[in-house]
């Protein structure tokens, strides 16, 4: 009588070099099943060899990872749902990731690293925004751990990085964080080097190597050091600015991200994008501008315009997914708060899907949803091109007014510039209901120079057919549909608030011929805040109406609370400033349309 041998495996350990789905790769594989097979996801690993995983997604409890190397290659997905200790090589091979749940582990007295690639600019004189998926225990990391290949990257002091060296010679003279400071604060940047210990969460600026071309070239870097895991918090205050940073070797939610902390920040993520073909490291000469993402879906930065080194190159459009290493600014909410990432925001999603782009070059797909999306692009007398998103959210998620999450506002400072309007605040995304034909949402175009403006319908995502689009001058009282022409006019410089509007359907009741009604006169007397109607003594006056640009009835009057005469003065009390439009029906069911601007005095 022989004994069986004690073959359990607690855990599976590795036999040979090879792939995991081998089974000479495993001790007692001739009889055992391969880990993770069969439906099996609660398997704990030690690896011993130099593994790779094929093409494969893995699921396990626990995974150690000796003085070896362990390779998850075809961009695929490593789940550790308990325990993981590294004291060799982990290496998510391309757009590979490592998932880990709420209650995970990571073992950081282990002494190996995980090693993940992304790639940034190549462009020496421009910024990407980055945050680090890795660390030296979990709290804090340095950006000299990045590599260039095998070799940690070289660092200089001189305002150039140097492409021609190998590895390649990164200037630490562009190394900064911006953690917890008022908007728009330039002295408020702070300058690191690359020993500088970062908390993990919080994002870093980093200029290109120059290598290759600037414009169509990228630049690939390793991440090297222990995987971050688990709760990561980041204080913000009332009002200030952070740059943080996505802290995982995973793809973020930026939907659940934004859920998970709308007791702190305002909602929207804000991605720098450096034009391309910017060459200058003059602040004053950059070309480029922040590209923004909300619960409504993403929009690009504004284009620069011709004439700044050439014409500005940007338009990639943020996803819902942000991709490891990607860096971004937050803002906190009136109070402030704590900015949180925690593992249940954590997604398996590969940039290549077009749902998880790294703001560097070029752009992707467009995620297909339930909302409905109007992109629309403004073209400023200078040539500068502002993209902005209107998103209509199905079950009124959202209002007209402003919404958390749903709603961005423009962040950017430029001469000549059109924005949503919600609350007499600029916008570059606005979320409101259901679509209605009968809605019209305002834009304010501010203008640093005199000249001709463009606006274009660019996209309409998910509608079940083509809609009419217009834009509608309140002044002139005209409607442009900008399907196929786009909308273009001469405007002096200066503010055009309460001018246009973005509507659906053109009003032909506000087309009636001045000359059918050649004897009236309809005027707001801005004065004595009063309605003033003149009528021949042939028409007789049935209702009128005081109706705002959004279609909307603030005031009537009728026979029997007015007296409408053929001459009368109608009080008009607790209006809002803005455009308006005077209806008067006659008793031959006859409408007079009178556009009129009410000024508070």
């Amino acid at each position: 009588t022989s004994l069986q041998a004690e073959t359990a495996p607690l855990p599976y350990i590795s036999n040979n070099n090879g792939s995991w789905d081998t089974n000479n790769t495993w001790l007692n594989g001739s009889i055992q099943m391969i880990p993770n097979t069969n439906g099996v996801d609660w398997n704990i690993v030690r690896i011993q060899h130099n593994i790779n995983s094929g093409n494969r997604a893995t699921t396990l409890l626990g995974l150690l990872v000796d003085n070896n190397r362990y390779t998850i290659d075809n961009n695929q997905l490593l789940r550790v749902n308990g325990y993981l200790r590294i004291d060799g090589v982990l290496d998510l091979d391309g757009e590979s990731q490592l998932l880990q749940p709420i209650g995970s582990v990571v073992d950081y007295a282990g002494t190996g690293t995980l090693h993940r690639d992304q790639q940034g600019t190549s462009n020496l004189y421009n910024y990407n925004y980055w945050g680090s998926p890795v660390s030296t225990d979990g709290n804090t990391y340095q950006i000299n751990a990045l590599h260039d290949g095998a070799n940690p990257v070289n660092w200089t002091t001189n305002n150039d990085a140097t492409g021609s060296t190998n590895p390649v010679t990164l200037s630490s003279r562009w190394l900064y964080l911006y953690e917890n400071h008022p908007a728009g604060d330039y002295a408020s940047w702070n300058d690191i080097n690359e020993t500088y210990p970062v908390s993990v969460g919080l994002g870093y600026t980093m200029k290109g190597s120059g290598v290759g071309d600037p414009i169509n070239d990228v630049q690939n870097y390793t991440f090297v050091g222990k995987p971050n895991n688990g709760t990561i918090t980041s204080p913000v205050t009332g009002g200030n600015e952070a740059l943080v940073g996505n802290p995982y070797p995973s793809a973020l939610d930026a939907d659940l991200f934004i859920a998970d902390n709308s007791s702190s920040i305002t909602g929207p993520l804000y991605f720098w994008e450096h034009s391309r073909t910017n060459a200058s490291h003059i602040t004053i000469d950059y070309e480029g501008g922040y590209a923004t993402y909300s619960l409504s879906g993403g929009v690009a930065a504004i284009t620069p315009p011709a004439g700044l080194g050439g014409v500005g190159l940007v338009g990639k459009i943020p996803r819902r997914y942000v991709p490891v290493g990607q860096g971004f600014y937050v803002t906190g909410d009136a109070d402030g708060g704590t900015i949180t990432f925690n593992n249940s925001q954590r997604a398996f999603v590969k940039e290549a899907s077009g749902n998880s782009i790294f703001l560097r070059t070029n752009n992707d797909e467009e995620t297909v949803d339930l909302i409905k999306r109007i992109r629309l692009n403004f073209t400023s007398p200078e040539g500068a091109i502002r993209p902005l998103l209107l998103a209509f959210t199905p079950n009124n998620e959202a209002t007209d007014g402003f919404d958390y999450g749903y709603d961005a506002k423009n962040s950017d400072v430029f001469p000549s510039d059109m924005s949503f309007v919600i609350d007499n605040e600029n916008y570059v995304i606005q979320g409101v209901g259901e679509f209605n034909v009968d809605n019209m949402y305002p834009v304010n175009i501010s203008l640093g120079t005199s000249g001709t403006i463009h606006i274009a319908l660019t996209d309409l995502e998910n509608f079940d057919e083509e809609i009419d689009v217009y834009v509608y001058d309140a002044l002139l009282g005209t409607y442009h549909r900008i399907n196929t022409v786009n909308y273009q006019i001469a405007l002096d410089a200066g503010n055009h608030a309460n001018r246009y509007f973005i509507a659906f359907k053109e009003d032909a009741t506000l087309n009636t011929p001045d000359e059918e009604f050649s004897n009236v006169i309809v005027n707001y007397l801005n004065a004595s805040n009063e309605i003033y109607i003149n009528v021949p003594t042939s028409v007789d006056i049935k209702q009128v109406y005081l109706v705002n640009m959004l279609g909307q009835t603030v005031k009537s009057w009728n026979a029997t609370n007015a007296p409408l005469a053929h001459e009368c003065r109608l009080p008009v009390k607790n209006v809002s400033e803005g455009n308006y439009i005077i209806k008067v029906r006659t008793s031959d069911n006859k409408l007079i349309n009178k556009k009129v601007i009410i000024m508070q005095n």
